[in-house]
């Protein structure tokens, strides 16, 4: 019974530590950095000849 306490005991700080690690993890940023190959786009996009 013991080894069964300890068992569900261990598991459960286990899940306490997953979901606090993707707790932290919610927001996902994403940021643009033309490079030279994507100059072009970059330039249509901000003249407003195409649509994001």
């Amino acid at each position: 019974m013991r080894l069964f306490i300890n068992g569900v005991t261990a598991i459960a700080r286990v899940r306490d530590r997953l979901v606090r690690a993707w707790r932290g993890k919610r927001r996902v940023s994403v940021t643009r950095q033309p490079g030279i190959l994507d100059l072009a786009s970059h330039a249509m996009e901000t003249q407003k000849l195409i649509e994001k």
